[in-house]
């Protein structure tokens, strides 16, 4: 029989019977180089060096150097630790085995891997027993669709679950989003995300003219989910700003990879110095930027007519408005239903009444921004209120659904 042979021989004897009574927890050298007893502090302590390699049930544990203290059944393990139980890994710089508790404490540059997911981490704990693993400090989580970073974070191996808590990013590279917050919880299986306590999201573009462009978006609760569609939902005080342009809604779904915004539960959108509100408002975005903006039921538009003049403001309504934007400019707004505009003239600057039309539709052309062409087609009627009769009075001509909200959301410093 060579050294070697009889190493591993005798340390297994050992181990076994050393947990003879308690033989579920025997933790089995499979083979080292060397094997080395001691006795520190009155206790048998055993170092097993090189290539070194037990399991503990179904675990298998490998390292370069292996310390066993008996009678506390643990093991202190030095360089390329590994521990693998079916298809997951869990590897570190250094690890304490517990037998007794079947855990896994680890330090260094540790990581764990499945089919699916890969997670790294200053710090780990692993419970195989138990199916599940919590890591601290500088945790990344790597799967098929995203990124997660966290201050710390639980998986849960056989609900494929994660919980991450303290500055939790989600982070979507091909569409440049990143979503914020203080706890998150992911579902691998389901493909769905919940974020809470201050989340936020954003998202990094650049303009035509190179300067970076961020959309942000806030809320309560922050969802995404990945099936058949992306899309991340946010709900509860929600708020979105880029550019000129806002909106503030209690729901509001975003699909990036279809360039579509949808807000649902008292929307109201700015863009500029136009305020759009209704029952809900579809918003579509061509290579990012503001290209069409649809609302439906009880639509309102509201428009500064002129700066000099803050009390005027150009309105429509109708059931449905319809805005299309070119080169970030209105360029085309058509209302449909029971259409109807309150329009305010000016004469070289000066107020020279206010001009209100209806029908059963309306619409409306802009060239490079200012209005060229205005069209109302079906039931047309119409009437002009001179300025004598408007003056100091323009309240009492504003339509019904009128509210221009001062709470328009701001981009946070």
């Amino acid at each position: 029989m060579t050294f070697r042979t009889g190493v591993l021989v005798g340390m297994s004897i050992i181990l076994q019977n050393a947990a003879s009574s308690q033989q579920p927890k025997a933790i089995i050298l499979n083979y080292a180089d060397s094997l080395v007893t001691r006795i520190v502090g009155g206790e048998t302590v055993r170092v097993a060096s090189g290539h070194v390699e037990f399991h503990h049930g179904n675990v298998i544990v490998r390292c370069d150097q292996a310390t066993h203290f008996f009678q506390r059944n643990e093991v202190v393990l030095v360089g390329n630790v590994t521990a693998t139980r079916d298809n997951v890994t869990m590897s570190a710089d250094r690890s304490v085995y517990y037998g007794n508790e079947r855990r896994m404490e680890s330090e260094g540059n540790v990581r764990l891997k499945d089919d699916e997911l890969l997670l790294l981490a200053d710090f780990g704990t692993y419970f195989p027993e138990e199916h599940r693993a919590h890591f601290w400090q500088n945790v990344t989580v790597f799967d098929t669709a995203s990124v997660i970073k966290a201050d710390e974070l639980t998986y849960y191996e056989d609900e494929d679950r994660t919980i991450a808590l303290g500055n939790v990013r989600l982070i979507d590279d091909e569409n440049r989003m990143v979503v914020f917050g203080e706890r998150l919880e992911h579902d691998d299986a389901r493909g769905y995300t919940r974020v809470v306590e201050l989340p936020r999201l954003l998202q990094i573009d650049t303009t035509a003219a190179g300067t970076v462009d961020t959309l942000v978006v806030r809320s309560r609760v922050m969802e995404s989910i990945i099936d058949s569609t992306r899309r991340y939902i946010a709900t509860d005080s929600v708020t979105l700003v880029r550019g000129e342009f806002a909106s503030a809604s209690e729901t509001t779904i975003f699909y990036p990879e279809q360039n579509r915004i949808i807000l649902r539960k008292n929307p109201t959108l700015w863009y500029s110095r136009t305020q759009v509100s209704g029952d809900s408002i579809d918003i579509f975005l061509r290579y990012r930027r503001l290209h069409r903006v649809v609302v439906m039921g009880r639509a309102v538009a509201i428009s500064q007519s002129d700066s000099l003049f803050p009390r005027r403001f150009d309105q429509l309504t109708g059931e449905t408005i319809t805005m299309t934007l070119s080169e970030e400019k209105i360029h085309r707004i058509e209302v449909r239903t029971t259409a109807t505009s309150l329009y305010y003239l000016y004469d070289e600057g000066k107020p020279n009444g206010v001009n209100l039309s209806s029908g059963d539709a309306i619409i409306m052309s802009f060239n490079d921004g200012v209005l060229s062409d205005f069209t109302v087609i079906g039931g047309v009627q119409g009437q002009y209120f001179p300025e004598i009769m408007v003056g100091d009075r323009e309240s009492e001509y504003n339509l019904p659904g009128f509210e221009w909200k001062k709470n328009r959301p701001r981009r946070s410093p």
